[in-house]
């Protein structure tokens, strides 16, 4: 009798535990609910480089949106601190565009870039809720 009450306690507890862990997510993950209004949080010009990678963005635990707007020069850019970018790595921005990188999709980790072919300076800005 007392092993069954100590095997179903034990069941229950690895179900719990199994529950928390598929269930728990990143906190710089998490992205806005859907028809919330955001805010601008930040705002600033950042020079970034072929010499070396800048960090435009930092891990924030909630944000709505990041949008970045570059000018004559493409970049490169890494949404995951376990890529650096290079001319070649990195997910390409090109150049006078601005894009709004909705945190829903790409998080609110932190954002590194890399001045693809030249040095340029790239204004960028987070929305908050």
């Amino acid at each position: 009798m007392k092993n069954k009450i100590f095997i179903s306690i034990a069941g229950f507890l690895i179900v719990i535990a199994s529950w928390f862990v598929s269930h728990s997510k990143d906190i710089s993950l998490r992205g806005t609910q859907p028809n919330q209004q955001s805010l601008i949080a930040t705002s600033s010009t950042v020079s970034v480089g072929i010499q070396e990678n800048k960090t435009i963005f930092t891990s924030k635990t909630r944000c709505a949106s990041r949008t970045i707007s570059t000018v004559a020069q493409p970049i490169m850019i890494s949404f995951s601190s376990d890529i650096t970018p290079t001319g070649t790595v990195g997910h390409l921005q090109l150049a006078s565009t601005t894009v709004a990188y909705e945190a829903g999709l790409y998080g609110c980790g932190a954002v590194t870039a890399y001045g693809q072919t030249a040095s340029t300076t790239i204004t960028v800005s987070e929305f908050r809720f």
